[in-house]
């Protein structure tokens, strides 16, 4: 019923280093200093065009929507803010999560390849420079124009169309159709579009499982000295307010979350090394070890599957080569996106290096210090940051792991009664089936206790995300947006993986082709014509098609009548 990877330990350097060149020759690539929201001036049509469709972002999404417009033969550009391309999985994701349901369309093509590099196993388990040499590898091989290292300036328009967008110390870029691939969503915010951010709109959409969001005790420590209640004050995007009563809080003031997922390893490795003045934080993490394993033992504690590695703090992956997936457990390492990330610039690179030096310096004393669990302590023992990955950034990724930027306002909003009622969609273009996976957009210390807010934790039934959702309500007619898309704030937690990322890129590098051609706007394109363009490229994203694929006896717990594959309706599903 569910087509699952497993994990791959086989490959070696060299090896990978031959097929990367081997892939790349078959596949074949004065401003507003404020990068976030630079204003939008209007300006002339250029007099000739950079590209015909220009894809901002070089995350997965950004890499599907660039490479299938290439496909169809017009000139297309990527422009990523990093020095790579391939966003969360070539920095650091690569454990993709457990895929429900096999991959398709351009997501299926990058995981075949993957295969070729680890061919004893099946696995969305993959190193980062492998990730990175398969997306650029098709980059090149479609003829996409690729500029890295590139910081949005500025956009100009004429007539509610984007013209060209401005690039910090770097040419002007135009075209005729953009596509907004970022995760922080900064083009469309910088163009004029609407968008919402965190969970500001919360309880507009009638959700019950909205109405279910609290803040829950991670933690309680019942004495604290002074100096470790200090410590936890000084604790970075950590809110410490003089009064907090769970049961009173505004859970509409939650930001987005982020966190860095390291690649880590044994044996290639470099030492973590502590921020300067770390000291400060050692208290407040100390007293919460002390806490976590109160009862002395860890009842959660254990190999999950694929040999991951679970204890209180961590799920740690085994990746191929003998490196592994840091990633968060308890969600102590997830944290709220401070509001000024969203403004660029300098305030995000501050805040990136603030969360960086967090995070290594935390990784260093569980490693070191003798006050911590044995169980913690020995999970990580030997390990550092991989010596073979991200050599042009010091070993570190070139970017965090954003969950989730800016949502744009669209035509459509997706909510859970597109998931659980209205399953089915006329424009569809892709397929959601991840779990409802909220993270904190709130972690709050007080009352000797540690807070996050959450929504619960569950997995849906399959569900049909439609074309109008990347189309602006708003703003620029020749805009699309795939990875900031129109959802909830509860339905965006199922629709922020990088497998959905891909599908909605390809779907938007096929319709920004449509609309190049066609002269028309973004919203008024050929939707039969975006599907079966979308079909004839394997991309398969009915509800029907992937009943199909799920035997008899299994599709009535997948949400679908045995006999006709059609979507089953959950009637309580707002309660």
């Amino acid at each position: 019923m569910r087509a699952y990877f497993s994990k791959s330990m086989i490959g070696f350097g060299a090896f990978v280093a031959i097929f990367a060149v081997l892939l790349a020759t078959v596949l074949g690539a004065s401003r507003s200093p404020n990068p976030g929201s630079p204003e939008a001036t209007s300006s002339p049509i250029a007099n000739s065009q950079n590209a015909d469709v220009l894809i901002f972002g070089g995350t997965p999404s950004g890499v599907a929507a660039a490479v299938s417009a290439a496909r169809m033969g017009l000139k297309v550009k990527l422009v990523s803010g990093t020095g790579s391309v391939g966003g969360s999985i070539a920095n650091g994701v690569g454990a993709t999560d457990s895929l429900m349901y096999q991959p398709t369309g351009f997501a299926k093509e990058f995981f075949d390849l993957a295969k070729k590099f680890y061919p004893r196993e099946s696995t969305p388990r993959i190193e980062p420079h492998v990730a990175e040499a398969i997306f650029s590898g098709m980059l090149r091989h479609a003829g996409v124009q690729v500029q890295l290292n590139a910081k949005l300036a500025g956009v100009r328009k004429l007539a509610n169309q984007i013209t060209c967008i401005e690039l910090l110390d770097l040419p002007d870029q135009c075209a005729s159709t953009f596509v907004d691939a970022s995760y922080e969503g900064d083009l469309f915010a910088a163009a004029g579009a609407r968008y919402r951010l965190g969970t500001q709109d919360l309880f507009a959409y009638n959700e019950g499982l909205a109405k279910r969001r609290i803040f829950r005790t991670v933690v309680r420590m019942p004495v604290l000295t002074v100096a470790e209640k200090q410590s936890f004050s000084q604790l970075p995007f950590v809110a410490h307010p003089s009064e907090f009563k769970p049961s009173q809080a505004d859970m509409t003031k939650g930001m987005p979350s982020f966190t860095y997922r390291f690649c880590l390893s044994k044996t290639k490795k470099v030492a973590f090394k502590p921020a300067v003045g770390y000291e400060k934080w050692i208290p407040a993490w100390r007293a919460l070890l002390k806490a976590l394993y109160a009862d002395g033992h860890c009842i959660q504690c254990l190999v999950a599957p694929y040999g991951t590695l679970l204890t209180k703090l961590w799920r740690i992956a085994q990746l191929p080569n003998g490196k592994y997936d840091l990633n968060s457990h308890l969600g102590l390492t997830n944290f709220p996106i401070p509001a000024a990330y969203f403004q660029g610039g300098k305030a995000r690179h501050r805040i990136n290096l603030q969360l960086e030096n967090y995070m290594i310096s935390f990784l260093y004393w569980l490693q070191t210090a003798p006050e911590v669990p044995t169980y913690e302590r020995n999970a990580l023992v030997g390990m550092g940051l991989c010596s073979d990955e991200y050599r042009g950034n010091h070993h570190m990724p070139y970017q965090p792991y954003v969950r989730e930027g800016r949502r744009l306002v669209g035509k459509y909003t997706i909510t859970t009664d597109d998931i659980f009622h209205h399953r089915a969609k006329s424009d569809v273009i892709a397929y959601g089936f991840y779990y409802l996976d909220n993270k904190s957009s709130q972690i709050v210390f007080a009352n000797n206790s540690l807070y996050r807010d959450l929504t619960p934790f569950l997995m849906p039934p399959p569900y049909e995300i439609p074309y109008r959702v990347m189309v602006p309500k708003d703003g620029p007619t020749n805009l699309l947006v795939s990875v900031g898309v129109s959802a909830s704030p509860v339905t965006y937690g199922s629709i922020r993986m990088e497998l959905q990322y891909m599908e909605m890129g390809q779907a938007a590098g096929v319709a920004a082709v449509l609309a190049s051609r066609s002269g028309k706007s973004v919203a008024n394109i050929d939707i039969a014509a975006l599907q079966s363009e979308l079909e004839q490229s394997g991309d398969k994203m009915r509800l029907t098609d992937l009943c199909q694929t799920i035997g008899f006896f299994n599709r009535a717990q997948n949400g679908f009548s045995p006999f006709t594959c059609e979507p089953r309706v959950y009637e309580n599903y707002n309660k």
